[in-house]
């Protein structure tokens, strides 16, 4: 399967086997989230849809953007990343770098393990 989003082909490495990247972040997912996050299903209407940026939290350079998008749209296919840096970009602390909209249960579910591979 092909990248989504805003990333080119040309930005991935052809090293990228997607069929595993996708089967590394499914199992990451399992063990993550299981079968649901239940505060989540318990507190925040199915219908209600969420804005967020991503910030960076100190200075540094970003890597993984690739996989972070992969992981919102493993979740939800609905999700919409714009990526408002690229990979080897150096940032400073508070650096907006992204955005996502979607369903709010499904950016949850999905926030934590993205934000850990980028």
């Amino acid at each position: 399967m092909p990248p989504v989003g805003d990333l080119s082909t040309a930005d991935i490495p052809s090293y990228i086997d997607f069929d595993r990247l996708d089967e590394l972040i499914d199992r990451a997912l399992g063990e993550d989230i299981g079968s649901g996050d239940i505060t989540s299903r318990c507190t925040i209407p199915e219908s209600a849809v969420a804005e967020g940026v991503l910030r960076a939290k100190e200075k540094g350079v970003l890597a993984g953007l690739i996989v972070a998008e992969r992981v919102f749209n493993r979740v939800d296919s609905a999700i919409v990343v714009e990526w408002q840096s690229g990979d080897g970009d150096r940032v400073e602390a508070d650096t907006p770098f992204g955005r996502i909209k979607g369903v709010t249960r499904s950016i949850l579910a999905a926030e934590r393990l993205a934000l850990n591979f980028l």
